[in-house]
C-alpha cells in the first residue's frame, strides 16, 4: 500500500514539473511503470523506518 501511495505520489510531482516547465503537454502520456518501480523501492527501503515514526509502538 506503500508503494502505491508512494508511486502516485512521485508520479504526480514529476508529471506536474514536467506539464509546468512546459517539456510535456497536458494531453501526452506519462509511462506509470517507472514510478510503481520507484515507489516499490521507496517502500522496501524506507517503508519500515518510516511506519515505525509514524506508528510507534
Amino acid at each position: 500500500m506503500l508503494g502505491f501511495f508512494s508511486a502516485n505520489l512521485i508520479g504526480a510531482v514529476i508529471a506536474l514539473t514536467l506539464i509546468a516547465t512546459k517539456r510535456m503537454g497536458r494531453n501526452q502520456q506519462v509511462p506509470y511503470g517507472v514510478f510503481l518501480a520507484m515507489g516499490t523501492a521507496f517502500a522496501i527501503f524506507a517503508g519500515p523506518e518510516l511506519l515505525a515514526s509514524v506508528f510507534p509502538s
